[in-house]
């Protein structure tokens, strides 16, 4: 891919916010769902180890209601967001930086909040839970220097564009179909033309 000329007029940061259908985030959704499962799984498998093994009823409740919570996350998810996710993302000279929007990180805190509070409630309290529920209340954000990036493949039909950095650290760019274009030219000015992949 050639690096295009940047024009005159050309701006010198974008700022845009964008309203992600889930059926647009596969990949997303499959990383987040190993960075999740993964932990927790580990988890649930100790939690149950303590069951059987040294017969700790709280390990058994602790692992049900883990795995409550996240037999729960997809239908909430649908219900709260509305089966999309809002992202706000900035381009500049300093790099790019994506997070979810203050208005899905507000949702967010609420359902956390609902969780913490059902928590406190239960007659045995999961600890697994309460932890899930905590990390639920922090806005997602991530900050990428262009000297960072590894590689960028775009998607013109979808209109992502999938940036990877080093140590395999992938992250979905989702652009309008208004600015899709802008984008590309504004970082196909700041990378390399060997980033770039089909």
């Amino acid at each position: 891919m050639t690096t295009p000329s940047l024009p005159e007029t050309a701006p010198q940061a974008l700022v845009w916010d964008i309203k992600v259908p889930y059926s647009r985030m596969k990949r997303t959704l499959i990383r987040a769902g190993m960075v999740i499962g993964l932990p927790f799984g580990a988890l649930i498998l100790f939690l149950l180890y303590g069951y059987f093994v040294h017969g700790e009823a709280g390990g058994l409740y602790g692992a049900v209601m883990i795995l409550i919570i996240l037999a729960l996350v997809p239908p909430v998810m649908w219900l709260v967001y509305g089966g999309a996710y809002e992202l706000h993302v900035e381009m500049s000279d300093a790099g790019i930086v994506c997070e979810n929007s203050p208005k899905q990180a507000n949702r967010t805190s609420w359902v956390a909040f609902f969780i913490i509070i059902l928590n406190l409630l239960a007659k045995q309290r999961s600890h697994g839970a309460m932890s899930a529920a905590c990390a639920g209340t922090s806005r997602i954000r991530t900050d990428i220097a262009w000297k960072n990036i590894k590689a960028v493949t775009c998607k013109p039909k979808t209109r992502e564009i999938i940036i990877r950095e080093k140590y395999m650290r992938h992250t979905d760019v989702y652009c309008t179909e208004e600015n899709y274009e802008t984008v590309v030219q504004f970082m196909a000015d700041r990378l390399p033309s060997s980033v770039f992949k089909k």
